[in-house]
């Protein structure tokens, strides 16, 4: 009778999860590759790998950017990884130790956009030249400092900006811009951007609410870096019943109005009269919205996805 220790009955188990979750996703790879491979460690690994590729292609997008050391990522050729030159005792000791929490469960990608993205922690204070990349971030929370959608305080939104936004006209529109009164409807202010198209910029609301989180697609709500750093849920993944089509294009939406907002924060970096202007016009438009339900916490932009190509 074999007799394995718990390390190797761990090993084992990963391995074979991965084989079923094989067969149940990708049945004809399974058949005809996976099948007859033999339950080595090193098999086990390869086949681990070659699906969370296949998955992350197929199903899901995943954060691979921060997988566990040694997992091996072939996104151009997922099967590659079937013939990843590893040994059995090395597979075995990921597996059953250093990687077995992260392969256990893996994080889908999300795009949300945080506090922590945004502004740099302490330690890099010296080495961070500017946030060019979010100053329109803090313009956007210092407009909802005062209102449910807060992100951070007026008082910590002006100090980022001194602090980190080394463009003086942005520093000064930042600091100088007052807050939205708290009882205005942010859902009903973002669909009448979105609607107007102030200064010919579309999506502004959909932007507005995206990076207040309160978009109600959990893959453009919830922030990577949070996620990464231990302070934040990952969107679960569901590997037997998920709806994987949906889910995929839901996270294809949060990607587009990712990539929406990164090319907007660029245009007003290059352009800061155009983000005061902005400004001036989304405050211009909150006064004449009206006082919002106690229920409202999100807009829900989807309808107006294809908009976000006109940025």
């Amino acid at each position: 009778m074999l007799l394995l220790d718990a390390a190797e009955q761990r090993a084992r188990l990963v391995g074979l999860r991965y084989a079923e979750l094989f067969r149940q996703h990708f049945p004809d790879l399974f058949r005809d590759v996976i099948a007859m491979r033999a339950t080595t460690h090193r098999s086990m690994f390869c086949v681990a790998s070659t699906f969370l590729s296949m998955a992350h292609t197929h199903l899901i997008a995943l954060d691979h950017e921060r997988a566990a050391f040694g997992m091996v990522f072939e996104l151009k050729d997922p099967t590659r990884a079937l013939g990843y030159m590893i040994n059995e005792w090395t597979a075995r000791t990921y597996m059953a130790e250093g990687g077995r929490a992260w392969l256990t469960a893996p994080r889908a990608r999300v795009y949300g956009v945080s506090a922590e993205t945004v502004v740099p922690p302490a330690f890099m204070a010296g080495h961070v030249e500017g946030i060019n990349r979010n100053a329109l971030a803090l313009l956007i929370w210092q407009l909802v400092a005062n209102t449910r959608w807060s992100v951070l305080s007026q008082v910590n939104v002006s100090s980022a900006a001194v602090k980190w936004v080394n463009q003086g006209d942005y520093r000064r529109a930042i600091c100088d811009t007052l807050p939205l009164p708290r009882a205005i409807s942010l859902p009903a202010l973002c669909a009448h951007l979105d609607a107007t198209r102030p200064h010919g910029v579309g999506s502004l609301g959909t932007l507005i609410a995206m990076l207040c989180r309160r978009t109600g697609n959990r893959y453009a709500d919830t922030a990577m870096q949070e996620v990464r750093d231990g302070e934040g849920a990952p969107v679960p993944i569901d590997w037997k019943t998920a709806a994987f089509p949906f889910e995929r294009q839901e996270q294809k939406v949060a990607q587009q109005w990712a990539t929406a907002y990164a090319r907007l924060a660029t245009r007003l970096w290059a352009d800061p009269p155009l983000a005061v202007a902005l400004r001036d016009a989304i405050t211009e438009a909150a006064a004449h919205a009206a006082p919002g339900a106690e229920d409202a916490d999100t807009y829900d932009p989807r309808w107006l996805g294809h908009r976000i190509g006109e940025l």
